[in-house]
């Protein structure tokens, strides 16, 4: 199964994003999870709903036909570490062939992307900046592979 976290964004090198990576590259162990990054809308004439339209293209273009997807939005549904886990082991049992997780960027998601996704989660009910949302998101995929093996981590 692949496993990708598909998030808009520039990519700077900052503390958050190098925590990020730690955790991304942790995962390699159980199969690894690859960050596609999706180049942020451009210039002020792109508003919130014109911002959110064009990287919602933009993600959409990236997602295969038959990938699970589980967008990161404020409005979606709470889960906990080990739901997170039990995603992972249902889409591998099942034999999903690839599992994207999905963070907007500054315009959030579009309403094409919520509707295209499986699942709608929120990471936080406060507002996250995009690279903490990341690192977040990140450390929880970690956590939901070291639960889903029974690995000390979690605990």
């Amino acid at each position: 199964m692949r496993v990708r976290v598909l998030a808009v964004g520039k990519g700077r090198r900052t503390a958050l994003s190098t925590a990020a990576e730690e955790y991304l590259d942790r995962c390699a162990r159980h199969g690894g999870v690859e960050l596609v990054r999706i180049l942020p809308a451009r210039g002020s004439g792109s508003g919130p709903g014109r911002g959110a339209t064009e990287e919602g293209v933009r993600i959409l273009s990236r997602i295969g036909a038959s990938a699970r997807v589980v967008a990161m939005d404020e409005g979606g549904d709470e889960w906990s570490s080990p739901r997170v886990a039990r995603c992972l082991s249902e889409a591998a049992l099942r034999g999903v062939g690839a599992l994207d997780f999905v963070i907007g960027g500054a315009f959030g998601l579009s309403e094409a992307v919520k509707e295209r996704a499986d699942d709608v989660v929120k990471l936080s009910a406060m507002t996250l900046p995009h690279e903490l949302a990341l690192l977040v998101l990140c450390e929880q995929l970690y956590r939901g592979f070291t639960l889903w093996r029974g690995e000390p981590y979690h605990h």
